[in-house]
């Protein structure tokens, strides 16, 4: 785990170094967006409460996992998911539950708009066997008055679409 949040600061760090060139006078060359302020400290708790999120859904414990997520709604504040939204996505992690879980990356972009992707594996392979056994999951990391929260990656309950660009 300290090899991930070492490479997430460390990437982090470079892009910001890159999309940040100075000119002698020390200004900021071109139309440049304000660059999201993290510490080590912004990467633990997001790695963290990833990691609590996804040792409950390895338990089997959907409804622990479940709530842990959440939405921001059109006014900017944070809500627990509607239960219309808790039953679809309870749907779609009981037909993929994983027997073990790692994440993939972070993206770290605005407070609103960072993306976390992680694999559920499903079943151990056997050699030969050339079925795929893994699936992929977005989620939403959220700072919300310097609180992180994990949310919803999808249509339904974004309120702000995400200018994350592959």
């Amino acid at each position: 785990m300290r090899r991930n949040i070492l490479l997430a600061v460390l990437i982090l760090a470079v892009s910001v170094f890159v999309s940040c060139k100075n000119d002698k006078s020390g200004k900021v060359q071109g139309n440049v967006e304000e660059v999201m302020q993290l510490d080590v400290k912004d990467t633990t708790e997001v790695y963290s409460l990833t990691e609590q999120y996804l040792d409950q859904l390895k338990q089997g414990n959907l409804d622990g996992a479940l709530s842990m997520l959440h939405y921001l709604d059109k006014d900017g504040k944070i809500q627990p998911v509607p239960e219309e939204l808790v039953k679809r996505q309870r749907y779609t992690l009981e037909n993929f539950l994983g027997l073990n879980y790692r994440i993939d990356y972070v993206i770290f972009h605005k407070d609103t708009d960072c993306e976390l992707r992680y694999t559920a594996i499903l079943f151990e392979k056997k050699e030969g066997d050339n079925r795929p056994n893994e699936v992929g999951f977005i989620i939403r990391p959220m700072r919300i008055d310097g609180k992180w929260y994990l949310t919803l990656a999808d249509s339904l309950s974004d309120t702000q679409k995400s200018e994350i660009k592959h």
